[in-house]
């Protein structure tokens, strides 16, 4: 996927060079030879020790939206954070985005509110199935 500017983050970079370290996920929708899709789902503060909270980012390309591959990416991120001991996934989209804050909703997630840079802020409590 081309994006305008990327600049690895240090939980990126970690999850680019580890792949195979359980304290991310990282998913990708490649129609060949082609990445349309990506999500990746992140602990917060990971160097301080095991939080249970993730970020959630997700993107797909125009062509490949309405199709329920977005729920499904999600729906994925939310059973692994809970299966690894996450209680929160947090994420954060445009107020105008409304086709991404439907699919969020469905998934379960809630407005918490906004960032000072006017990105809507939501919010999956996830629990355990007892």
């Amino acid at each position: 996927m081309s994006m305008r500017r990327f600049e690895p983050t240090p939980d990126w970079t970690h999850a680019l060079v580890q792949s195979g370290c359980l304290r991310h996920l990282l998913l990708a929708v490649e129609a060949e030879p082609t990445i349309v899709g990506w999500c990746r789902t992140f602990p917060i503060h990971p160097c301080n020790g095991f939080q249970p909270e993730a970020s959630l980012g997700i993107g797909l390309l125009e062509p490949y939206r309405n199709m329920g591959i977005g729920t499904i990416l999600v729906h994925e991120s939310l059973q692994w954070a809970l299966s690894v001991g996450m209680r929160n996934v947090t994420l954060s989209t445009r107020v105008d985005n409304a086709r991404a804050i439907h699919v969020f909703k469905k998934c379960g997630f809630r407005a918490t509110g906004y960032t000072p840079d006017a990105l809507l802020e939501m919010k999956c409590e996830l629990y355990p199935v007892q």
